[in-house]
C-alpha cells in the first residue's frame, strides 16, 4: 500500500434516507450546467431516496423552468 494513494482511503457509506423513510431533500445549485443535469439524472434514478426541492441555474432559464416542472420543486 502506497501512502497518499486512493487505495489508502475508503469512502463513507451513502447517507440513508431520513428516519421516517422519506427521500432526502436536495437543493441543486447550477442545475442547468453539465454537473447539475447529471445530478438531476441521479435524483431521477432513485426517487425513493432523493428528491429535488430547490434548483438554481444560470442563463438557460428555459431549461431551468423545464427542470422545475419535471421535478416539482418547491423553490427556483
Amino acid at each position: 500500500m502506497t501512502h497518499g494513494s486512493l487505495t489508502d482511503y475508503t469512502l463513507p457509506a451513502p447517507a440513508p434516507a431520513d428516519d421516517d423513510g422519506a427521500p432526502r431533500a436536495v437543493a441543486l445549485i447550477g442545475s442547468t450546467g453539465s454537473i447539475g443535469t447529471q445530478g438531476l439524472d441521479v435524483i431521477a434514478q432513485d426517487p425513493a431516496r432523493l428528491r429535488a426541492v430547490a434548483l438554481a441555474g444560470g442563463a438557460n432559464t428555459t431549461l431551468l423552468a423545464e427542470q422545475a416542472v419535471r421535478f416539482e420543486v418547491e423553490a427556483v
